[in-house]
């Protein structure tokens, strides 16, 4: 049966192409929408967006359709809300418990479900789901349409930044109702705590707390956030019903505390009839909710808000232009989609966003699952203010995140690259995170920082904008952020720096937490190694040398018995039993010592060549991972192109002078984990998407774009592969880069052709397979020929001793 759905997916998803070039683009040409250029069809980027593609298993923030970029409301069905990594919309299934607005990491909640009929919401989401058909529902940027079975009503759903606005359109005869729990497990989060009261005849207002749905000591989000909002509907309802665990209570004006929910009622509707619903929230409180209502939605033009989404999607996508078959550009437009969907905003229109201090949760035992966090007497939250311009606008939103965690290989570089503006964005928001509470976050989340993974992620960030020159960052500030960050060991993830220190730059098993004793220490490696270019690039030499030595303590840690990095103690005993391919193994973060002892090569590649024993073995040694991952789809063992510590290692053979292997084994890992555009769990790997990180990897693979020490380096580089496409035009910044555009050709059917033959750049032959940062912004332009034979002319040969063969 699935492969019958995935089979008439493919065969919908064809037809809606040709749907929208004979018949949908003629509609958006009459609404002044620019779809031509003389007598060429230029079809409007945001149609190529295809949102399910890899939605069968997924993170519950990954399939947000109704959201606009980096949107605080990303607003989507939720076909499974109990469990944790999947959750939210799953394509396999086929009832929708309710549709939420808040999809963010260990963020859920705030749901609604229209009915028809007698309403018991009495044992919960189980008893008022719905059945629908996925195959039978549009799904585009900021739009999504679908019919729920049981109640006979469709329902629509667009969005603005800060406010979800729905259209339900009732198809029988019935009594219509709106339900909301504010209670409960609701995808990665738990809902408790209500405090919700009725205004006027048309809208309600309150707030609610959401914490981690697990509520263990792996929980990051260590305090509850309060979210508040206002729901307001465009037909008053007739009586405003609620329930507290088992028990209904009638005409209210409102409820408070916990195991509760709300009852809109409408009362007997006819055919037809169309309800419209806003519900806007905020961070901060009720009032900056109302703000965000007035200023982004104001009133109840729901298609002028639809076509506003489409805008401005269409715009973000247009950066970046490519011209190919149109599997390719599906899939490269919904990578691009994913590269800006994630990591929302929590700041408000006006700049305002909380900022939580002291105190951390407590358990009481009044849910009928037994646990809840509350407020400790000594938490309360400061409202804050980003900077703002001459005319009184933010100059940057704040955001949360599920970490930055190995993000410089994809999200850092295509955002320096194409979207600039957006890197800017996110390094004004940690910078706040820093001046907010004295130190970088791994992940944020609203208000306070987040402990997860391990490292410290803002640094590559920060690094890529320090190098690039990026305007409207402050890059000494950065760098100071960066240095009382990694000096010091409040950061509870990162952890034992003064350990990490004392022993030279890595971290023995028997003292601190022992957990991640190989993977810290690794991590810290690289995040000091871009430390040590920062700092070089803005001549602060004594730190500069400080971190470039302390980025090479992981040769402690490289057993030369195993071949592999491995956790020892303090007085220099290995630890046994030991095999490379355990995943999570004491010492190891999501990670095989396999896959993290080639870590260190990104910015130490010399280094790994001389504990392999020189180039050639190190290349062999690389290789038959390779061959041996090749039955594993090159995740889950040898190779871990599935998660974020595991995008760099075909890159490797380029860094060692085989670019002939980079470009053969890159192609086939693309094509084992991202090139579907089908529903199926091979587009994004496993779906653990991270919100747009794979998305910008897989896209950035297609374009033949890469960065190994993620522009983090002095006069950044960029690694070149076989592009996909015919034609590739990147947009340029005018404010960051000199040129207007970076033009990348490719000849006749790239996607069939895996190995450069040669490669020009503005009509000169190139001898190695590099652009550089600089040369991109002063202009320039790529001519590929490709071939499906690989030429060996740019493969170094080996020295006949090269075991100190260095490279760059």
């Amino acid at each position: 049966m699935r492969n019958k759905s995935i089979f008439l997916f493919v065969i919908k998803q064809t037809a809606l192409l040709v749907l929208c070039l004979v018949f949908i683009i003629p509609l958006h040409a009459q609404q002044n929408l620019p779809v031509t250029n003389k007598d060429t069809v230029v079809f409007p980027l945001v149609y190529y967006v295809h949102p399910l593609i890899g939605s069968d298993r997924c993170r519950n923030f990954f399939m947000t359709a109704a959201a606009r970029p980096f949107g605080m409301v990303k607003l989507a069905p939720d076909t499974e809300i109990f469990g944790y990594y999947h959750t939210g919309y799953q394509n396999a299934q086929t009832s929708v418990y309710g549709f939420s607005h808040i999809h963010e990491f260990q963020m859920g909640g705030l749901a609604v479900m229209p009915v028809t009929g007698e309403v018991n919401t009495v044992p919960g989401p189980e008893r008022w789901k719905s059945g629908f058909n996925p195959a039978d529902q549009t799904v585009t940027p900021g739009y999504q349409k679908l019919h729920l079975d049981r109640y006979d009503i469709d329902v629509e759903l667009t969005a603005t930044k800060r406010v979800g606005f729905h259209r339900y359109t009732f198809r029988k005869a019935d009594n219509a109702a709106v339900l909301i729990p504010f209670c409960g497990i609701w995808n990665e989060a738990r809902m408790f705590n209500c405090d919700v009261k009725r205004i006027g005849k048309d809208t309600i207002e309150g707030s609610l707390l959401i914490a981690d749905a697990r509520l263990s000591t792996d929980s990051r989000l260590v305090v509850p956030t309060e979210v508040f909002f206002v729901i307001t509907t465009n037909r008053a309802f007739q009586s405003l019903d609620g329930w507290r665990t088992q028990e209904m209570q009638r005409n209210i004006s409102g409820i408070k505390g916990e195991n509760s929910g709300l009852v809109l009622n409408f009362g007997k509707v006819a055919s037809g009839t169309t309800v419209q619903m806003k519900v806007a929230i905020s961070y901060c409180s009720v009032q900056q909710a109302l703000l965000n209502l007035s200023t982004e939605a104001p009133n109840w033009d729901f298609e002028a808000v639809r076509k506003s989404a489409w805008e401005e999607w269409n715009t973000a996508l247009s950066r970046i232009e490519v011209e190919g078959t149109v599997e390719r550009k599906v899939k490269f437009y919904t990578d691009l989609w994913h590269s800006l969907l994630g990591i929302g905003v929590f700041s408000d229109v006006n700049g305002q966003y909380p900022v939580y201090r002291k105190g951390k949760f407590s358990e009481i035992n009044n849910d009928i699952n037994g646990l809840f966090p509350i407020y400790d007497t000594g938490m309360y939250t400061e409202i804050k203010s980003v900077p703002l311009d001459d005319k009184g606008q933010p100059l940057f939103n704040m955001h949360v995140s599920d970490a930055f965690w190995w993000s410089q290989q994809n999200l850092n570089s295509i955002w320096g690259l194409a979207y600039p503006d957006v890197l800017r964005e996110f390094c004004n928001s940690w910078l706040r995170f820093y001046d907010d509470t004295g130190i970088l976050p791994l992940g944020a989340s609203v208000g306070r920082v987040d402990f997860i993974m391990s490292g410290q992620q803002a640094a590559p960030l920060f690094g890529r904008a320090i190098q690039m020159n990026l305007p409207g960052v402050d890059a000494e500030h950065a760098f100071e952020a960066m240095n009382a960050t990694m000096r010091n060991g409040t950061n509870r993830w990162m952890g034992d720096v003064d350990i990490y220190t004392r022993f030279g730059g890595w971290m023995p098993n028997d003292l601190g937490e022992r957990k991640w004793s190989v993977t810290r220490p690794v991590e810290n490696g690289w995040c000091d190694w871009v430390l040590s270019q920062a700092a070089r690039k803005l001549g602060h030499s004594s730190e500069a040398d400080f971190y470039n030595q302390r980025s090479l303590g992981w040769k402690n840690l490289y057993n030369p018995e195993s071949g592999w990095l491995q956790p020892r103690d303090s007085s220099g005993k290995w630890s046994a039993p030991f095999t490379p391919m355990v995943y999570n193994s004491i010492g190891f973060l999501e990670s095989y010592s396999a896959v993290l002892t080639w870590f260190p090569a990104q910015y130490d590649l010399n280094g790994t060549m001389q504990v392999m024993g020189g180039r050639e073995k190190t290349i062999q040694r690389l290789n038959q991972q390779f061959e041996q991952a090749s039955g594993q789809h090159y995740r889950y063992g040898w190779l871990q192109y599935e998660n974020n510590t595991g995008f760099f290692h075909a890159h490797l053979f380029q860094m060692l002078g085989d670019p002939v292997k980079t470009q053969h084994w890159i192609r086939e890992v693309y094509t084992a984990n991202y090139s579907a555009i089908t529903p199926s769990s091979t587009a994004y790997a496993t779906n653990d998407e991270d919100q747009g990180q794979m998305g910008s990897l897989s896209a950035l693979i297609s374009m033949g774009l890469f960065q190994m020490k993620g522009g983090c380096e002095l006069n950044p580089e960029y690694q070149l592969t076989s592009p996909m496409f015919n034609r590739i035009v990147i947009h340029l910044q005018p404010d960051c880069y000199k040129a207007k555009e970076f033009v990348i050709t490719a000849g006749t059917d790239p996607e069939k052709k895996e190995y450069i033959e040669s490669v020009k750049l503005n009509g000169n032959p190139l001898k190695n397979l590099i652009i550089t940062q600089d040369q991109i912004s002063k202009g320039a332009e790529l001519n590929f020929e490709l071939s499906t034979q690989p030429n060996l002319k740019w493969v170094i040969a080996p020295k006949e001793n090269d075991k100190n063969q260095l490279f760059r």
